[in-house]
């Protein structure tokens, strides 16, 4: 189910408010993996102006739960991820907290030849071996 534009910007608002200030109660997360599971494409644009507009400090924070969960739900956007890994520092920056457990090998070694090819210490690139059922 695709949100409108007002559902969007409420969900961006939103997450970068439990990027700073994290509650419990607050329902953001579960808002997002229902946008991640339900539209990718709408989740992957969140993210992106997440990215763009945290602070700094938000980037690990958003990397190891949106970015990472995202990855993991939808290994096929690994395209968009490459792309964005390599053009844009802030998602860099942030996608260098991202476990890939449970990814697909392929997709892995694609993604880290990107963080690879923008310097990135080899010691960071971890690559799971695994069965994927």
């Amino acid at each position: 189910m695709s949100r409108s534009l007002e559902e969007k910007i409420r969900l961006v608002e939103s997450y970068l408010r439990y990027l700073t200030e994290p509650d419990p109660q607050d329902e953001t997360w579960d808002e997002f993996h229902e946008l991640a599971v339900s539209d990718p494409r709408g989740a992957w644009e969140i993210l992106l102006e997440v990215s763009r507009r945290c602070g700094d400090d938000d980037l690990a924070m958003l990397g190891a739960g949106a970015v990472q969960h995202l990855l993991f739900l939808h290994p096929g956007l690994a395209p968009e991820f490459e792309a964005q890994v390599r053009a844009d520092d802030r998602f860099l920056k942030a996608f260098q907290y991202v476990a890939m457990t449970g990814v697909p090998l392929a997709v892995q070694q694609r993604l880290n030849a990107a963080l690879a090819d923008r310097g990135v210490d080899p010691k960071f690139l971890v690559e799971y071996d695994e069965e994927i059922e």
